[in-house]
């Protein structure tokens, strides 16, 4: 199984989360990188069945980046580069680590080499985002700094980039050019497929896909269950008594004998009695104002912007305008009406929780439970279950440790118990308090 990566300037994510929840409903993508969000931190934005990483500007307008990493996938953040308005990430797969960054240049400014090689500086890596260059590597018609610095920077990190030719961005008056850029290190350019998806979703850059063939190691949140009603009994009975006499029990130790007999009842188990598999945690869910209207206009707005790429007369940028606006006008006016339709629907015998359901659905809310990686002290990755118990034990210890204590209280410690007498009395006056 591959992981897929979309990657997409929103040019302003608010008014467009309808539209991208409901793309991952239908292609729940492993990671999405999203440039130009224009969100402070004010303002809330959720998406089910995602953790969401924000990097939003303080002051400036414009700009932004987000990621979004699908539930169940381990990761750990990155430090940061300082000058460059950029996130990045660590994920585990089968395959090992992939180093994933988020950029996003605006066009008026300048790349300094040195400063962005430190994007190019992990093996493993992957950096999606619009960097407004123009190169003729990827397809632009014709050069600029940006573009050439770009270049050169690939040139000397043996980067490779994946862009086929296909434009990304969709120019106000009709026609594409080439903004986005997906750059990945040599070692795994071959392991990549991209392509550009022909829907813009009401911004002006085209969302990429990128699939890597490197499945994402992924953190389950319910163990395997047995199937009880569906177990075939009598196969079980049989396995056991034929395991339990190939087993050798004539052991001297009580554990030895315990674990022989458990992995037997297992074997037993694993083949008469079936199982559900472990899930991982929730998915992206479809928003519950979503209508076949809302489908309609966009699908129009969709072939309007085609025909106005075809032909690129005024009346047709004039009618491509027009649908946009209609489309963002009909999905704003299906979420109100919906949500005037349910409210009219309570009576006073409604349950709050199912008031407050409706408007996490209609909001994207949802648990939002982090998957970063466990790290020790010395900062290994902490991935096995067995690893993680052993981690939480060392650190309860050295929390209850007495060496966290005062030396007055230590001192009375010791002499509380090496004096049976004053321990009697300390014991009589926890029991008196209730301790």
């Amino acid at each position: 199984m591959a992981l897929t990566l979309l990657q997409w300037n929103a040019n302003g994510l608010l008014s467009k989360q309808a539209e991208l929840r409901q793309l991952l409903v239908k292609c729940p993508y492993d990671l999405v990188c999203i440039q130009e969000t224009k969100l402070k931190q004010q303002h809330a934005f959720h998406m089910p069945g995602y953790e969401i990483i924000r990097f939003d500007r303080d002051i400036q307008l414009g700009g932004g980046l987000l990621m979004l990493v699908k539930d169940g996938i381990k990761y750990m953040p990155l430090t940061n580069i300082n000058g460059i308005e950029c996130q990045r990430i660590e994920i585990l797969t089968k395959c090992g680590k992939l180093n994933i960054a988020n950029v996003y240049v605006p066009p008026t400014a300048d790349i300094d080499p040195v400063n962005y090689s430190s994007l190019f500086s992990l093996p493993n890596t992957i950096i999606v985002g619009d960097w407004n260059a123009k190169n003729k590597l990827w397809n632009s018609s014709y050069e600029n700094t940006r573009g050439r610095i770009v270049e050169q920077l690939l040139v000397d990190n043996r980067f490779v980039v994946l862009n086929t030719g296909q434009p990304t961005y969709q120019k106000h008056d009709g026609g594409m050019t080439h903004l986005d850029l997906t750059l990945v290190s040599d070692s795994l350019a071959t392991k990549c497929m991209w392509h550009v998806l022909n829907n813009s979703m009401s911004s002006d850059h085209l969302p990429v896909v990128t699939s890597i063939d490197s499945e994402p190691d992924l953190e389950f949140t319910s163990l395997p269950r047995w199937k009880l009603t569906k177990a075939d009994w009598c196969e079980y009975k049989e396995r056991c008594k034929q395991y339990l006499s190939d087993t050798d029990l004539s052991t001297s130790s009580v554990q030895d004998m315990s674990d022989s007999i458990t992995k037997v009842i297992q074997c037993a188990a694993e083949k008469s009695v079936p199982q559900r598999k472990a899930r991982a945690k929730g998915k992206c869910k479809s928003v519950p104002y979503w209508n076949d209207k809302i489908t309609e206009t966009i699908y129009a707005r969709n072939c309007a912007r085609n025909k106005m790429n075809r032909n690129q007369t005024a009346e047709n940028v004039a009618e491509y305008k027009r649908l946009k606006g209609v489309a963002q006008h009909v999905i704003k006016e299906s979420a109100e009406t919906h949500w005037h339709g349910y409210c009219d629907t309570l009576t006073s015998t409604t349950r709050l929780s199912t008031v407050w359901n409706m408007a996490k659905r209609m909001n994207g809310n949802g648990s939002n439970v982090a998957n970063k990686h466990l790290t020790d002290d010395a900062g290994n990755v902490v991935s096995s279950n067995r690893e993680k118990a052993d981690l939480l034990a060392s650190k309860f210890a050295e929390i209850s440790s007495t060496e966290n204590y005062s030396e007055t209280f230590r001192k009375t410690k010791r002499d509380a118990e090496s004096d049976p007498r004053l321990l009697e009395i300390m014991l009589n006056r926890m029991s008196i308090t209730g301790f």
